[in-house]
């Protein structure tokens, strides 16, 4: 009953805290102030949900909410927020980024072995600042990316570059061999190949440099799309059929229509294709013509 009571007790300051937008910094601040409260009278059995709760704060204020929110939550409460600020996602919270599957394990342990080599460089007195370090936390991240950042390949481009490779976009300019080389001369030394980059079979929990990317399908259909594909199994059109849940509808506010019941013959395209062998029905008629070019010798 006691926890009833301070449930309904929050509540009522929360509703205390709907102010006019120009006061937002402040109920921002009371918002810290009032959790600050809660924490300190041990209330518990509260579902709490916060939308990007660093609005409003500066940084220091936004690790501290951060540290309120997560003792709110030992305390015996559920606290869920959306959130876009370094201070509530970063490596300085790697378990909570691994539980939320934001990144593997693996990573988890490379990202961790990582800052204890920079701890250790820092009680050595060893680290090494660059002239382009901010500050420390810009110093700290970048000695961070060097150690468990992927930045192996650059090693690679600045080999070719050393070669005198230029204007690759370019067909006439372009040398495979040249970067196959390079690749064999330098990966060596990171512990990778070539292959590991370009050939080697990726797990599903694998993080791709690109899945930041979003081409608006969804991981999981991609997936087993490439599965099917390995299985030799097709996927009907969707104008046909029912949704499969890819994202490229559902994700842009797109609502899903089948065209038909019936597929036209030979699928989208109409063209009387047997798609269960993959063939026509019958022999595609050709015909080939000469034709002479002015000047040509006939």
């Amino acid at each position: 009953m006691r926890e009833l009571r301070a449930s309904e007790g929050a509540l009522e300051e929360l509703r205390a805290m709907i102010v006019l937008p120009e006061r937002l910094r402040d109920a921002a601040l009371a918002f810290v102030a009032v959790l600050e409260r809660w924490c300190e009278a041990g209330l518990s059995g509260i579902v709490l949900l916060v939308e990007e709760p660093e609005l409003f704060l500066r940084p220091q204020a936004q690790r501290y909410l951060h540290r309120l929110l997560h003792t709110f939550a030992a305390a015996g409460n559920q606290v869920l927020f959306s959130t876009h600020s370094p201070a509530f996602l970063s490596v300085a919270h790697l378990e909570e980024l691994a539980r939320l599957d934001l990144i593997t394990g693996l990573q988890r342990d490379r990202v961790a072995a990582a800052l204890d080599s920079i701890a250790g460089e820092f009680e050595n007195g060893v680290f090494v600042f660059s002239e382009a370090d901010e500050d420390l936390h810009g110093a700290v991240e970048r000695r961070l990316i060097e150690l468990a950042g992927d930045r192996r390949v650059g090693a690679v481009i600045e080999r070719v570059w050393e070669q005198g490779q230029r204007f690759d976009g370019w067909s006439e300019h372009f040398s495979y061999q040249r970067w196959v080389d390079a690749a064999a001369e330098v990966l060596p030394a990171q512990g990778v190949d070539l292959d590991w980059y370009t050939t080697r079979e990726r797990a599903v929990e694998e993080v791709l440099p690109w899945d930041h990317i979003s081409a608006g399908l969804h991981k999981d259909f991609l997936w087993q799309d490439w599965q099917d594909a390995l299985a030799e199994v097709g996927l009907p059109d969707c104008r046909w059929t029912p949704c499969y849940d890819c994202g490229a509808c559902t994700g842009y506010g797109i609502e899903h229509v089948v065209a038909s019941a019936t597929a036209p013959a030979g699928g989208s395209q109409g063209t009387g294709q047997d798609l269960s062998t993959g063939h026509l029905p019958g022999p595609v008629p050709v015909t080939l013509r000469t034709r002479t070019f002015a000047g040509a010798a006939t």
